[in-house]
């Protein structure tokens, strides 16, 4: 195996979305996608000199990278620059109508001080100054519908077959959301550890008109702390089975191949938190 790993535009300066930007004539929104598409069209012509097989290549990635997987399923532009795909733990989320992200593009123009949203006052900011000034924006990864790139939404895409052909490798890890849960609350908002009393209000304010759904079938009392007890329903729910109805779709028009990371004993990078980590998001790479 010959393994090329790439850069690409990530957030902002991969996906942002500003309508005077967009109507220059070029290719827009998608940048970070874009970038993997150079990558692909240079292995495409160089990887022959390594070794490598341009007719055979396998495309892998992981979360982000995985959805980035299912978007060069759907791409036109990605048609022939690959034959194989994994992805680890992706996501049918994070895509949207152009005009959807160009409004959250003049939100960040605003932010950065940008108030009309011209090209010209944008691109006199530094990567300093937008880091700076962007805030939450700085986390814009959003995909843009914008009929080049893009061209429809990854389920109508392959819901109806009409995407790239290729045999995929699809699969999740048994505890998703441990790893976002101890993010977000212990470790980045350095909150103390969620209590039994917080359970039923977190899953209502969740999934509203179905929690008591969600209550009867994931009961604190089956779980040693309400982290997990969370976790479990947020990561089936969200990833896992969201990831499962792809497969299930997908393997209408090509072969896939499903998996589950079970390994709760796999070493954690994150500083230690007040409950198992187990099979979390990203352990597999780690």
């Amino acid at each position: 195996v010959v393994v090329v790993t790439i850069n690409y535009r990530l957030n902002l300066f991969g996906f942002l979305a500003v309508p005077e930007l967009d109507n220059e004539g070029h290719m827009f929104s998608n940048y970070g996608i874009m970038d993997q598409q150079f990558a692909l069209e240079w292995v495409q012509k160089n990887i022959a000199a390594f070794g490598g097989d341009p007719n055979n290549v396998t495309i892998f990635g992981e979360s982000s990278g995985g959805r980035a997987v299912w978007d060069h399923m759907i791409s036109p532009l990605s048609k022939g620059l690959f034959h194989r795909a994994i992805s680890h733990s992706g996501s049918m989320d994070g895509q949207y109508d152009v005009a959807v992200n160009q409004k959250k593009g003049i939100a960040f123009a605003k932010a950065v001080g940008c108030v009309n949203a011209t090209a010209s006052c944008l691109r006199g900011l530094s990567v300093q100054e937008i880091q700076a000034k962007a805030g939450k924006y700085n986390k814009l990864d959003y995909v843009s519908i914008d009929g080049a790139v893009i061209t429809q939404t990854r389920k109508a895409a392959f819901e109806s077959g009409n995407f790239n052909r290729v045999p995929v490798i699809n699969g999740t890890n048994k505890d998703e959301n441990r790893w976002k849960v101890a993010l977000g609350v212990e470790l980045i908002k350095r909150k103390p550890p969620l209590t039994e009393d917080q359970y039923p209000t977190l899953i209502k304010k969740k999934y509203k008109a179905n929690a008591d759904k969600v209550l009867a079938e994931y009961p604190l009392s089956n779980y040693s702390t309400t982290s997990e007890a969370l976790s479990a329903a947020q990561g089936d729910s969200g990833r896992i089975c969201s990831e499962l109805r792809v497969s299930q779709t997908l393997s209408q028009h090509v072969p896939v191949f499903v998996y589950e990371v079970a390994d709760r004993t796999m070493p954690s990078y994150l500083e230690p938190v007040s409950f198992p980590l187990g099979a979390y998001h990203t352990g597999e790479i780690h």
